[in-house]
């Protein structure tokens, strides 16, 4: 994604420097890996939220528990 956007951005690369590759297939190949990017990208949303707030649940309960006894 990141090689792709940046020939997408700058096109003066891709013409220089990637002149065996068409442009329009570059838009293409971004646009194909953009849904596989999104969906890994959400589901590290996820764990990474997982892996924030478990903690801080088990800590709150931890102390609801200590705080009955």
């Amino acid at each position: 994604m990141t090689i792709t956007g940046v020939l997408l951005k700058f096109p003066v690369i891709a013409r220089d420097y990637f002149t065996f590759i068409d442009p329009v297939f570059i838009r293409y190949i971004h646009n194909q890996l953009s849904t596989y990017f999104g969906a890994v990208l959400f589901l590290m949303l996820l764990t990474g939220a997982w892996m924030y707030f478990y903690p801080l649940w088990q800590q709150s309960k931890t102390r609801r528990q200590n705080n009955n006894q």
